[in-house]
C-alpha cells in the first residue's frame, strides 16, 4: 500500500519544511524562522527542530531499529500568551506538515517504517484531551486512540491497525483518585 504522503503541504516555503524537502543526508545547523533561529538536525533516521529562544517548541521524529516511527510534537504555547493568531501554536512549526514531510524524508532515505508511535501528556495536548474525552464516553481504548489527531493522520497515511494491546495508559495517584499521566499508542500497517 502506498502512503498518502503526497497530501498537500500547507506551508512549503517555511524554513523548516524547506530544510526537510531539500536536505542532503545530514544537516546540523541553525535556520532562520519567522521568530528567530531554529535548531535543525536531520539524519536519514532522525529529524529535530527546536526554537533557539524557546526550546519547549520542538518537532522531533525518529525511526527505531524495529521500524517504529515516533513523533514528539510540541508546538503550542502552554501559557496561551503567545501566538494568538495561530491558536497559540508556533508559527514556524506545523505538526501536520512535519509528519507528512517526515514520511517523505524516511522514504527518500529508504528507512523502513512499520508502525507509528505517539505519546500524549496531560499538558496542552489536543491528542491527550481527545483521548480522555472519548475514553470517558465510550470506555473503548481503540476508538479513543483512533479519534485523536495523531490517530486520524496515521490512519490517512496507511497506519490504521491498532488494538487495545497497542495502547498503554499510565496513571498517577492524586488526592481524589488516579489520573491519566500519559498515553502511548502504536498504529501499524
Amino acid at each position: 500500500m502506498h502512503h498518502k504522503t503526497e497530501q498537500r503541504i500547507k506551508h512549503p516555503t517555511s524554513p523548516i519544511n524547506s530544510a526537510l524537502l531539500y536536505n542532503s543526508r545530514h544537516i546540523q545547523e541553525q535556520i532562520q524562522g519567522s521568530l528567530g533561529a531554529v535548531n535543525c538536525l536531520i539524519t536519514p533516521s532522525y529529524i529535530a527542530f527546536s526554537d533557539v529562544l524557546s526550546p519547549m517548541y520542538k518537532l522531533e521524529a525518529w525511526v527505531d531499529f524495529s521500524g517504529v516511527l515516533e513523533f514528539h510534537l510540541f508546538t503550542r504555547d502552554q501559557t496561551k500568551k503567545q501566538f494568538p493568531k495561530t491558536r497559540h501554536r508556533h508559527p514556524d512549526m506545523s505538526a501536520k506538515d512535519f509528519v507528512l514531510l517526515s514520511f517523505r524524508h524516511f522514504e527518500k532515505h529508504k528507512v523502513t517504517v512499520n508502525a507509528c508511535k505517539s505519546t500524549w501528556y496531560p499538558y496542552n495536548s489536543d491528542n491527550y484531551d481527545t483521548f480522555c474525552k472519548i475514553y470517558e464516553q465510550t470506555h473503548d481504548l481503540v476508538l479513543a486512540a483512533q479519534s485523536t489527531w495523531s490517530g486520524k493522520v496515521f490512519t490517512q497515511l496507511g497506519f490504521s491497525h491498532i488494538t487495545k494491546n497497542d495502547i498503554l495508559v499510565e496513571y498517577e495517584q492524586e488526592n481524589n483518585g488516579a489520573k491519566i499521566a500519559q498515553i502511548t499508542a502504536i498504529f501499524k500497517k
